[in-house]
């Protein structure tokens, strides 16, 4: 009752209510008449602009409408009426509304630029991935996600370039924004997915390879900044002795796989069309990809100084991790392998090794010396080492990931990539491939060798070895993805390799020895294997095991499977 008396002894006189109404009706009139020619002169077909409900509720547009009816509406009864509080009402509402207008009017300013508009978007993207987030599902159950992921499909679809660049742009630049660990870990696996989906689509979709060329180096550099940014938020503390950087290791090989997996079929569309354009923009766009994670996750890369604002300022420290992302950078033939056995090696001991695996220093024999076979001298990481079954162990899983992922021998690289790691044909490449885990020499005789490979093609969960550690790590922080992992036990041939070149590096008389106690199908299938990735001679079909009677007869008598098998395993290990 107070404030009634109040604004009926201080608001304008009853017969003036008609002036309020009028004054608040041509404001109103004024500022949208204001807002509408901003809008005329900025929006046009090129610029980008948020959805017309995220618009209004940034400008608070409804607000606005609102409090200016209701203030018409109160002069215009205090008019009618004579009453002098509703007139003063009136005269309130009028400068409320007055605000609304001014602050819509310069939100509305702000997203005249490009730049003022990107913020905005980049803030609405990361509020729904926080909304999915924040919801508790996986990011390909929640709405928020599904329809983002719907309007990107929509821009895959009408092959809009530019449309996909500021999508990618938005989601990558709003990593600083996540609070939470749940916040980060949704946009890497966004991050992820659209690495993998952009690069199909190109290849195998009528994607113009242009999209691959624009948002390719901006999803890898997006996944290292969410990767630290999840890092930051699971251990603030940097300095604390227990770092966890697994999920983001996992997310880190994930995205080295894809990119390998992508250069691989590149490459394999290139031997029918070396002038294939979808294919040569994937490996321009992906040919710095795995180095720049490689080079940002290493604690002290070589000729690398990093600034300030990057991510990854101390690369990995955690063993685990190391472990988790280097088995990924062995997938596919990928590059860089044996760079990722020097920081495994860092990370393990605390200490870089400085040989050089082309000249057969062994990475492996340097980390036993430091911390025994087993890891038994490390407190950091002697339980890892155990769990993997030994360096022993986690050699020979490695080294047979990296022969299962080799490119066909007769390949011939793209016009321009002669010298590119990834699609070297150099024999010492291919040699160095082998001989960065062969060196270690942890197989005395044939019958160890016999049991690693019964042992690795069962892929018992109880086993302990890297796959499982890998395993189980995937499952808890991997998303669902179209390029599957594999176990050891679907890749035989690989299997029996591995154990066959590091029985030759050391014992040749043992490796002949473990070769006529194979059986037939797994010679057979390392027969198969080693024709087509380590001869360029000799044609063959990538079949990694000879199962059935009929296509093992495709294959000579069993003495000269085995002489042909050695013969290719010497050749390749012979130097120049």
């Amino acid at each position: 009752m107070s404030a009634t008396y109040v604004l009926q002894d201080a608001g304008p006189p009853s017969d003036k209510a008609d002036v309020v109404w009028q004054v608040d009706l041509g404001l109103f009139s004024a500022m949208l008449t204001a807002v509408t020619i901003v809008f005329a002169v900025t929006i046009t077909p090129q610029t980008r602009w948020p959805s017309f409900g995220d618009l209004m509720r940034a400008m608070a547009a409804l607000s606005w409408l609102a409090t200016a009816t209701v203030g018409i509406m109160c002069a215009a009864a205090g008019d009618i009426w004579s009453h002098s509080g509703l007139a003063a009402a009136g005269a309130v509402l009028t400068v409320v509304q007055l605000g609304f207008g001014l602050d819509s009017l310069w939100v509305l300013m702000r997203f005249r630029s490009a730049a003022g508009r990107r913020k905005i978007l980049v803030r609405l993207t990361s509020r729904r991935l926080h909304r999915a987030a924040d919801a508790g599902l996986p990011s390909v159950e929640h709405h928020e996600l599904a329809d983002l992921n719907d309007e990107i499909e929509y821009s895959i679809d009408r092959s809009d370039v530019a449309e996909i660049a500021a999508r990618v742009s938005e989601i990558v630049d709003g990593c600083q924004d996540d609070k939470t660990a749940d916040q980060a870990r949704h946009r890497l696996a966004l991050l992820t997915h659209l690495t993998e989906r952009l690069g199909r689509s190109v290849l195998f979709e009528s994607l113009t390879g242009d999209a691959a060329r624009v948002a390719m180096p901006p999803l890898v550099r997006g996944v290292l900044q969410t990767s630290w940014r999840l890092s930051e938020l699971t251990f603030p503390n940097r300095e604390t002795a227990e770092r966890d950087e697994a999920a983001a290791a996992v997310a880190l090989g994930q995205v080295c796989r894809v990119i390998a997996w992508l250069q691989q079929c590149a490459q394999e569309r290139l031997q029918t069309d070396p002038n294939d354009p979808a294919s040569r923009q994937i490996g321009i766009a992906l040919s710095q990809g795995r180095q720049q994670i490689v080079l940002f996750v290493d604690p002290d890369p070589p000729g690398f100084f990093r600034a300030e604002s990057d991510p990854w300022p101390y690369g990995f420290s955690d063993p685990r991790a190391v472990l988790l992302w280097l088995s990924a950078l062995c997938e596919f033939g990928g590059s860089h392998a044996g760079v990722g056995l020097y920081i495994l090696c860092e990370v393990l001991t605390g200490e870089k090794f400085f040989g050089n695996y082309w000249d057969d220093a062994c990475v492996f024999t340097e980390i036993e010396r430091r911390i025994g076979r087993d890891g038994e001298r490390s407190t950091t990481a002697g339980g890892l080492v155990s769990a993997c079954g030994g360096l022993g162990t986690v050699s020979l899983d490695l080294a047979a990931t990296v022969i299962a992922g080799l490119r066909n021998r007769n390949f011939v690289p793209p016009a321009g990539w002669e010298s590119d790691a990834s699609y070297s044909t150099d024999k010492r490449y291919l040699r160095s491939q082998l001989t960065m885990f062969a060196t270690y020499d942890c197989l005395p005789d044939e019958h160890a060798a016999l049991d690693w490979v019964a042992e690795a093609l069962l892929s018992a969960p109880t086993r302990r070895c890297v796959e499982n550690v890998v395993r189980d790590a995937y499952v808890q922080h991997a998303e669902p993805s179209r390029i599957p992992r594999r176990s050891l036990g679907e890749r035989p041939g690989a299997v029996v390799l591995a154990a066959l070149v590091r029985l030759a590096m050391h014992r040749p008389a043992q490796a002949e020895a473990f070769v006529g106690r194979l059986p037939a199908p797994l010679l057979g299938g390392a027969l198969q294997q080693a024709r087509f990735s380590l001869r360029a001679s000799t044609p063959a079909e990538p079949v990694a095991s000879m199962w059935t009677v009929s296509a093992r007869r495709l294959l000579p008598p069993r003495p000269e499977q085995e002489r042909e098998l050695l013969s290719i395993v010497g050749e390749v290990l012979a130097r120049d």
